[in-house]
């Protein structure tokens, strides 16, 4: 049965526990073991239940596609999927990962010229932008919102120019799925298509994959953005 933990507050401990059966069935709400209520089924899960705790405030849970979100009046409990700091740690942990695959990745791009990574955007640039955002992101951890903002605008810029340099390949890669579903196209032309996908199949998994995470990270960046205003308004600055 998989369990999940939650402080009720930050730094507290983690008294919460919600577990559940099989795909979300009769989840449990449990607080220092006492059980809180039952929820019988995931479709009341995704509409969200409410339940009072024993010093009077109340606790919903709902399921959403990115995992349970849970509210103490209101408010993101800690460690949740709507919690700003986690959403925070999600952002800069992006950015670093940004960082160790531009300087990696490019300096193997330079060393060894292989011109595959080249392809897709790598050397000496790269490095040069992650260094960049090795900074960012050490700032992005200490909830500079302006470090992050910029992170998003360059990793944005550097998405939308990867994706020009790309672009030959991408139009063959569309003309020769056209040339295989359509039934226009002259039978003798789908054998040449099918062997051009099929040799580079490789190369477009890969490359799949990588839009896949560059989009990933901006959503995460993007993310980060209304986490430090939200952690911000938690603890405002002191009056002396």
């Amino acid at each position: 049965m998989p369990k999940l933990k939650y402080a009720l507050e930050r730094g507290g401990d983690k008294s919460l526990e919600i577990s559940w059966k099989g795909r979300w069935k009769n989840t449990e709400i449990r607080l220092k073991g006492n059980l809180i209520g039952v929820i019988p089924n995931q479709k009341e899960l995704r509409t969200g239940q409410i339940f009072q705790l024993p010093d009077g405030t109340s606790l919903k849970v709902q399921f959403f596609t990115s995992g349970l979100r849970i509210l103490r009046n209101d408010k993101p409990l800690p460690g949740s999927s709507s919690d700003p700091a986690r959403r925070l740690a999600q952002s800069f942990e992006s950015i670093y990962i940004i960082t160790g695959l531009n300087i990696v990745l490019g300096f193997i791009a330079l060393f060894f010229q292989v011109e595959f990574l080249q392809t897709l955007g790598f050397g000496i640039i790269s490095v040069a932008i992650g260094f960049i955002f090795l900074v960012l992101g050490f700032f992005t951890q200490r909830r500079s919102r302006i470090a992050l903002i910029v992170a998003l605008i360059i990793y944005g810029l550097d998405c939308v120019l990867a994706l020009f340099s790309l672009a030959p390949f991408l139009l063959s890669v569309v003309s020769m799925v056209a040339t295989v579903f359509n039934i226009d196209v002259h039978p003798a032309l789908r054998p040449q298509a099918g062997e051009f996908l099929q040799i580079n199949a490789v190369f477009i998994g890969i490359l799949t994959f990588t839009i896949c995470y560059r989009v990933y990270f901006l959503w995460a960046m993007w993310q980060g953005v209304g986490a430090i205003n939200a952690l911000k308004k938690e603890t405002p600055p002191t009056v002396s």
